[in-house]
């Protein structure tokens, strides 16, 4: 064990101590009600949220005028994925405490989680209204504004969240996806240079400067980004799919073959792999190898799961039997 871990142990163990503590001293003095709002505050912190549920419950009955005490049992409805009773806490923190800007904040999230856009958008601007230098209002108002297709002002107020937190990553990338967009493509790549400069593990930075060097018809460099992006997340079946087309359009077949050649030794049964390493053997000349991957693609078990045309690839393995008896 590390000296990291030991001491995320030790912690760990001090909270536990702690909570049984105070529930022990909460056993004798049930109305000290400070003590059970320093409870219920280590339960959630803790991710014992039931329990802190219930604690948080037991105080607005005893003090059910307290605005920060439903915006709490709202943070832990929400942190247990009752999104309901969440949004229904917000509200009535925000009926008490009109001026909450944290409680519109969080009703606006959910608002927003569901897909209700509008009063998303107008919790968002209420948040703002009360407290101007919310980074993360203005982000997510940006966001929304986004979805509603009104371009100009997303981008107004994706400045603002990146002029309040310079390092924002995720708001200029925003940006750049905005402003890529409505064909600003130069101001695009530049926000999503910035994106890379703060966090270059950022892969869906390199794609989208990989399509922008794709629409430029510079295709080495589209290919570089393709790559990157690959090599960061090897999940992404779009980026991977990218690579691959841009890759063989710059005839860079052996790093595709590398690549294609690793995808099938850890998942032998992957049509995918198995067609686009037939394809490259195809265009190579090297005739049988091309036909032995074209055969595993088409008895591959997870073919459907491709979408590839079964028809296609018999056309192609008879087209090549033909040049094989030549």
């Amino acid at each position: 064990m590390t000296e990291v871990s030991e001491q995320k142990v030790k912690e760990a163990a001090i909270k536990i101590k702690c909570l049984k503590e105070m529930r022990d001293q909460l056993y004798k003095d049930p109305h000290n009600v400070s003590l059970r709002q320093e409870y219920a505050d280590l339960l959630n912190e803790e991710g014992y949220f039931n329990e802190a549920i219930e604690q948080y419950k037991y105080l607005i009955a005893l003090i059910p005028n307290e605005s920060s005490l439903h915006y709490n049992l709202g943070v832990t409805y929400e942190k247990a994925n009752n999104l309901e009773e969440a949004m229904n806490s917000y509200k009535t923190s925000i009926k008490l405490e009109p001026e909450f800007s944290d409680a519109h904040y969080n009703l606006g999230y959910l608002y927003d989680r569901q897909g209700n856009l509008l009063p998303a958008l107008q919790e968002y601007q209420r948040t703002i209204e009360l407290d101007p230098k919310d980074s993360n209002a203005h982000f997510n108002l940006g966001c929304v504004l986004s979805k509603m297709g009104q371009n100009g002002e997303a981008i107004k107020y994706l400045n603002i969240a990146i002029k309040l937190n310079p390092r924002d990553e995720y708001a200029y990338f925003y940006l750049g996806y905005e402003l890529q967009n409505i064909g600003k493509l130069d101001q695009a790549m530049k926000a999503y240079r910035q994106v890379l400069k703060i966090n270059p593990d950022y892969s869906w930075a390199h794609f989208n400067m990989g399509y922008i060097y794709l629409t430029r018809g510079e295709i080495n460099k589209a290919y570089e980004e393709f790559k990157d992006t690959y090599y960061l997340n090897p999940d992404d079946d779009s980026a991977l799919e990218k690579l691959i087309e841009v890759g063989i359009q710059c005839n860079n077949f052996d790093e595709i073959l590398d690549i294609l050649e690793d995808i099938v030794v850890d998942d032998p049964l992957d049509a995918f792999a198995h067609m686009n390493i037939a394809d490259i053997y195809y265009k190579q000349g090297e005739y049988e190898d091309s036909l032995h991957h074209f055969k595993q693609a088409l008895n591959s078990p997870r073919l459907s799961e491709y979408e590839i045309d079964s028809n296609l690839l018999r056309s192609r393995m008879n087209d090549l039997q033909s040049k094989l008896k030549k």
